[in-house]
């Protein structure tokens, strides 16, 4: 994709005269929609998803069985780097039709400036670990269910 950036946007920036940025992103969100069983809770979805580090903190809320809806928000900083990491479950609607399971993965460098001839660089390692973070959070085995893990190895 980011070469599609590349050749689609890159020409006009050096024609407006833009030769840095302040600010450089890339979002991932995955939304994965299911239903749940007559005797299946939707909090019984979370430890399936999502590695166990990062929801014991909402598997051990008291009545956790009665969630039927949350988002957990967390947000780090590592210099000129910040992750906003966001996951949960969310209710079905009238609008959407399954429970839902969310990651939002929000990573960008933003409080020094990038020049043009850096952002390629900059952008790749964003996604490397975009992708790292997600196969952190993301249980071995609901990975594979989807597919994913051969997916990635085979490109």
């Amino acid at each position: 994709m980011f070469k599609e950036i590349e050749t689609d946007f890159f020409p006009l920036f050096n024609k407006f005269g833009i030769n840095s940025f302040n600010r450089l992103a890339i979002r991932k969100i995955n939304l994965t929609g299911f239903d749940a069983e007559e005797d299946f809770l939707p909090s019984q979805a979370l430890p399936i998803v999502f590695n166990k580090s990062l929801i014991d903190n909402i598997m051990f809320l008291p009545c956790n069985h009665f969630i039927n809806s949350g988002i957990t928000t967390s947000t780090f900083g590592n210099g000129d780097y910040q992750l906003n990491l966001s996951y949960g479950l969310l209710k079905k609607t009238p609008k959407v039709e399954h429970d839902q399971i969310v990651l939002d993965i929000d990573l960008f460098k933003t409080g020094a400036i990038t020049s043009f001839e850096d952002v390629p660089q900059v952008m790749n390692d964003i996604n490397t670990e975009i992708f790292n973070i997600f196969n952190w959070v993301i249980q071995k085995p609901f990975l594979q269910s989807l597919g994913t893990i051969e997916n990635v190895a085979n490109g």
